[in-house]
């Protein structure tokens, strides 16, 4: 290794051999949520009857820093605090303040046997916890209560080194009672308490009934008189089967249209005004939440709207999945707001987890997924944990195969070395910013208020992501708020993706249009803009794009057909493999392709190569594999373009050559205890090098750039 290193520093000052592959002491946060490096934590979750925390002794070989999902038990009394506990234990507590933990809020018991007889929950008390309840958060008994408790709860601990930070949100929903299917439940907040908000909110909005009539095309009396809409779940027949007709032809009804947006915008207020309430009785310590529940804010019962609660609601925002699409998701939000990313309750090694796979295979499902979330900014992970979740039939956590056993699983050898090796490149983790994307994938929030079947954005944007990531090809989420709002300009990029976006917000069109006529990309998966956020027919872009008399109608789920091709100018070619379907045409300076069956854009379908000719024109890749597969994340500082390469697959060894554009003087493999050196060999747009991955295995390669 040094000889490797030696022959190429000689005629390259700027490369100095890496810091070798060593402990580090254990990293923290600051009170704004700042990370000084990478922190591992465990949840204790479900905890060992009769221990605070749980103490089995082959924790001790995995370096944890902290213990996560620490709830203190409020009204009760307890031998040793877990804080304390914790601290014995050389670790830090990440203390639970619970304004939301799966729907449901702290409560004192007292206030609640004094209250019970008020309207204070969302639905009846189905039992558990007697110190937390799916209250209503709109009741005005409700938020006096945590107004009084939840600074004191927040206090008890302030100025403490010895915590970690607080988590006001873990898995917060707002999802009704009810049936459907996974993800697909009913929204809640249907409360007296609720609905009262809701016509605050409209009155907010539109000063009169007249003028709301006038936007909706109604007929209401007073705010007063205004209820909310059916539930596509479980609301009443025949109006719920006549509002699902409604959403399936792109005709989403006003009242649903304001209802979703309420429903998502008070749950954001009321996070964001739990933040102020425990942040104020407690600076000293950053505040989390922790969401799950499907990628991108899909699980439309769920209320979430992550770049929403990432601005107003925690310092630290953490998410569940370990996914590429959402890591890719996670880091744009902390590209735009700045927020220290979290995985904070880590069940590592999904999806292979669920059939008992081997141990080689968790291995390497563990070794993707850190190396992953590393190199796209997680900063704090909580190993998810000692026990199994479910019981003894999922076997989807780190340390034990189910409840019963009390022994780390093989597989868990890898975290104490992995956790060394990725400490270690911590100079280029919090140094050398991700490398900025030139292509935005846009965050059609009205469609996923408006769309129907629900889910059909987050669909699509689960193929688009794997057409682009698993080609290397960088991008970011934006969404269609700061588009507007001006907190992002389309002018940073080169390509806009729209994935599924059916419903435009006013002045979306004028933002688009002027970019593309400048020179921008334009690739529409489904339709865009064919219609209003009232369900009204707009189509503005697609007419002044492809033809003044354009029509379009559903064509199953998540797709749509052009009916009158034979009507569009006729400078658009009508190039997919059945007509109607995909369109690719000059606007101005710049190109639009639209796959209005949005499937077709999926890897492998019919209009991929066509959205991979106009990427590499409009924003060619910096880097790329050729062979085997790779997951690629490129960060750049003034010395070096790094270069981190990920094999996603836990069972095959991936061999790949890597291409980069332009010219280095010389490559380190980081990813080698001291470094050693990589041969760059001549390649037809700049330079390349061969590497070999194991299943799930990671490295950094260090490319210096050439001397001025």
């Amino acid at each position: 290794q040094q000889a490797g290193l030696a022959s190429i520093r000689g005629d390259n000052p700027l490369l100095t051999p890496p810091r070798a592959l060593r402990d580090l002491p254990s990293a923290t946060l600051q009170p704004d949520g700042t990370a000084t490096g990478i922190i591992f934590g465990q949840s204790r979750y479900p905890p060992v009857p009769g221990d605070p925390l749980d103490i089995r002794p082959g924790m001790e070989l995995l370096g944890i820093d902290y213990e996560g999902g620490v709830y203190e038990r409020y009204d009760r009394d307890y031998k040793v605090s877990p804080v304390a506990a914790a601290k014995q234990m050389g670790r830090k507590a990440q203390i639970v303040i619970p304004c939301d933990v799966g729907g449901k809020t702290y409560v004192p018991e007292k206030w609640f046997q004094e209250q019970r007889n008020e309207p204070i929950l969302s639905w009846p008390d189905a039992g558990g916890a007697s110190w937390m309840k799916n209250l209503d958060i709109h009741h005005p008994l409700v938020r006096e209560m945590l107004a009084d408790v939840l600074p004191r709860l927040a206090s008890k601990y302030k100025g403490n080194r010895d915590v970690l930070m607080n988590k006001t949100a873990w898995e917060p929903m707002r999802r009704g009672e009810g049936g459907g299917p996974w993800g697909h439940w009913p929204n809640g907040d249907r409360t007296d308490a609720s609905l009262i908000r809701f016509r605050e909110r409209l009155e907010q909005k539109f000063t009169t009934i007249d003028k709301l009539n006038d936007a909706w095309q109604s007929k209401y009396e007073s705010f007063d008189a205004i209820e909310f809409p059916p539930d596509t779940i479980v609301g009443p027949q025949p109006q719920r089967s006549e509002l699902i007709r409604q959403l399936a032809r792109g005709r989403c009804p006003p009242l649903y249209y304001e209802f979703q947006r309420y429903y998502k915008d008070s749950y954001s207020d009321y996070l964001a005004w739990c933040y102020r309430l425990v942040k104020e009785a407690d600076p000293t310590h950053p505040v989390a939440i922790s969401v799950s529940h499907g990628s991108i804010d899909g699980f439309q019962s769920i209320g979430r709207d992550s770049f929403q609660w990432a601005d107003v609601a925690c310092d630290v925002y953490g998410m569940e999945s370990t996914h590429s699409l959402d890591a890719v998701f996670d880091w744009s939000i902390h590209r735009a707001l700045g927020r220290t990313l979290g995985t904070l309750e880590c069940i590592w090694n999904e999806p292979e987890n669920w059939s008992n796979p081997p141990e080689e295979v968790v291995r390497a499902a563990a070794r993707r997924n850190l190396w992953r979330m590393i190199a796209w900014e997680c900063r704090v992970i909580t190993l998810y944990g000692p026990s199994d979740t479910y019981g003894g039939i999922a076997y989807n956590n780190l340390l034990v195969f189910d409840s019963g056993y009390h022994l780390l699983r093989r597989s868990a050898g890898i975290i104490a070395p992995l956790k060394r090796k990725l400490r270690s490149m911590e100079d280029v983790w919090l140094g050398a910013p991700i490398v900025e994307p030139k292509i935005a994938m846009l965050k059609p929030s009205t469609a996923q208020l408006c769309g129907w079947p629900i889910g059909g954005v987050e669909k699509i944007t689960g193929k688009l992501h794997d057409l682009l990531y698993r080609h290397n090809y960088h991008y970011a989420f934006v969404p269609e708020e700061y588009l507007l709002d001006g907190k992002d300009d389309l002018n940073n990029y080169r390509v806009l993706v729209l994935p599924h976006a059916t419903h435009f917000p006013p002045g979306l069109t004028d933002k688009i249009l002027p970019w593309v006529d400048a020179g921008g990309t334009l690739i529409i998966a489904g339709i865009a803009g064919g219609f209003t956020p009232y369900g009204q027919a707009d189509g503005r872009l697609m007419k002044q794009v492809f033809g003044e008399a354009i029509e379009y109608q559903p064509w199953g789920d998540y797709n749509w057909k052009i009916t009158n091709t034979d009507r569009l100018y006729p400078r658009v070619r009508d190039v997919g493999p059945i007509s109607g379907e995909t369109f690719l045409t000059p606007y101005g300076k710049g190109q639009v392709l639209m796959a209005a069956r949005a499937e077709d854009l999926r890897p492998g379908g019919p209009a991929a190569d066509l959205s991979y000719d106009l990427l590499d024109i409009a924003a060619p890749r910096t880097a790329w594999a050729e062979g085997d597969e790779l997951e690629m994340i490129l960060r750049r500082d003034d010395k070096a373009l790094h270069i981190t390469l990920i094999n996603p697959s836990t069972k095959k060894t991936a061999r790949s050559t890597i291409h980069v554009a332009g010219q280095f003087a010389s490559a380190v493999d980081r990813g080698i205890d001291g470094g050693f050196a990589v041969k760059l060999q001549p390649s037809n747009k700049g330079q390349a090098f061969d590497v070999t991955l194991a299943p799930g295995e990671g490295t950094l390669v260090s490319l210096n750039l050439m001397s001025k």
